[in-house]
């Protein structure tokens, strides 16, 4: 495969759904995402069958059964031939749902080894709920509370999250794909009140960027950090300063949020 994505400064490289139950704006994601690819893996939780006709016959209708293969892991682990098809794609998308589940199988070990190869050799990738959150180096794990000098406190909606047996957890924070450096990411920004989680986020790690995307709504990123908003919601851009944090929306296309952030 030919390196023309990856030495091009300009080409849109990630490809980041905030979540949400759209299906138009989530279908105009992998439009963009998936045009002139012929190699897609399209990636999932292990063991989840829940709206897999439904995932299918969005990506059937934009590629064609011919252009993307499900990868879904057997009690968390890959195969060999997952494995490879991964290092062989030329698009690599990750998709939703229990963010510490899919963590755990892809982003470490061969998992993460072949995805980041991958992305290193030219290959786009997209990411959807907990699949856009993290490509991030440093990643939100799980969790709506914080303890943090005696204290404990919310730093997310008690409405998020709620049909697990621990929805309003100590924040987790863990090794992300490591796609993007500097920056933590963040989705269901406004619907599950994240702001504050992506602000505990960055002064635990250190992190001088964040960005968190609404539902129905996503980004584009380009090599050189180029971030570019799409969809109906909003996008959120945290740094920090000193001992406070800067917040600003992502209307249009900005180069300095992520700039030099994104892994090359």
């Amino acid at each position: 495969m030919k390196n023309s994505l990856r030495k091009r400064s300009d080409a849109n490289r990630l490809f980041l759904y905030g979540g949400g139950n759209a299906l138009q704006s989530f279908k105009d994601c992998i439009s963009h995402f998936s045009k002139g690819l012929t190699r897609v893996v399209v990636l999932l939780e292990h063991d989840r069958l829940d709206n897999l006709s439904n995932i299918k016959s969005t990506w059937d209708e934009l590629l064609g059964s011919a252009h993307y293969t499900f990868i879904r892991p057997r009690r968390g682990r890959l195969s060999e031939s997952q494995l490879s098809a991964i290092r062989e794609s030329d698009g690599i998308f990750m998709n939703g749902g229990d963010t510490r589940s899919i963590q755990r199988t892809y982003c470490r070990g061969r998992a993460r080894t072949s995805i980041r190869y991958a992305f290193k050799k030219g290959a786009r990738y997209g990411g959807s709920s907990a699949g856009a959150l993290l490509p991030s180096a440093q990643a939100i794990v799980w969790g709506g509370r914080a303890r943090r000098d005696g204290q404990q406190y919310s730093v997310a909606s008690p409405l998020a999250n709620q049909g697990y047996k621990d929805p309003f957890g100590i924040l987790e924070l863990g090794t992300g794909l490591g796609l993007v450096e500097n920056c933590i990411l963040d989705v269901h920004a406004t619907e599950w009140g994240r702001i504050p989680r992506l602000w505990e986020a960055l002064q635990t790690r250190k992190v001088p960027t964040g960005i968190a995307i609404d539902e129905d709504t996503w980004v584009s990123i380009t090599n050189r950090g180029l971030i570019k908003r799409h969809g109906k919601g909003r996008v959120y851009a945290l740094t920090l300063h000193r001992n406070a944090a800067l917040l600003s929306t992502i209307t249009k296309s900005n180069s300095s949020f992520l700039k030099g952030a994104v892994y090359q």
